[in-house]
């Protein structure tokens, strides 16, 4: 069963980078046959969606730290 929660939780807004990509899941290619190493926003242009923000604490914490994250924390998004 899925956690539930309500809306009100949802108070931070973020932005969502990544890499462009095709449709076939390559990535998308400059005009000198190189990946485009720009990231682009995730949900479009400028646009942020609202999310839920818990600070990992604990061993999280420790994990992350060894995979190299810099601001350990659990989002959170509808």
């Amino acid at each position: 069963m899925r956690p539930s929660i309500d809306a009100g939780a949802l108070r931070t807004r973020i932005q969502v980078f990544d890499l462009p990509w095709d449709q076939d899941g390559s990535p998308v290619l400059n005009d000198n046959g190189y990946p485009i190493q720009e990231p682009v926003n995730v949900f479009g242009e400028g646009r942020s969606v609202h999310c839920r923000w818990v600070n990992a604490h604990g061993s999280e914490v420790y994990d992350a730290k060894q995979a190299g994250v810099t601001e350990p924390a659990t989002l959170t998004l509808r």
